[in-house]
């Protein structure tokens, strides 16, 4: 999608590494466009100032950008499509905003 779009997109496969535990660190992404679309298992993300949401299988997300959140459980199952724009990003490592 990164190539056919000239990087204006991408999208990845995200799957769970069995018995690895979630960083649960705050963080943002700088992007204009971020959905999550869980195919497989569950997530549970919290962001600020909404507190936090559980992800099952064919539950999606649009995530508004820059928003401050972090990743707090998931199955050992888990797999998710990521869409981003851009293609690439940065992501900054931040405080608990509370």
């Amino acid at each position: 999608i990164s190539e056919a779009t000239d990087g204006a997109y991408g999208a990845h496969v995200i799957r769970a590494v069995p018995g690895m535990e979630s960083p649960a660190t705050w963080h943002t992404h700088e992007l204009d466009f971020q959905m999550v679309y869980v195919t497989k298992g569950w997530v549970i993300f919290e962001y600020e100032g909404q507190g936090e949401h559980m992800l099952r299988a064919g539950s999606c997300v649009l995530q508004p950008p820059c928003i401050e959140h972090r990743e707090l459980r998931h199955s050992d199952d888990l797999e998710l499509i990521e869409i981003t724009s851009p293609a690439e990003f940065s992501t900054h490592q931040n405080v608990d905003p509370s």
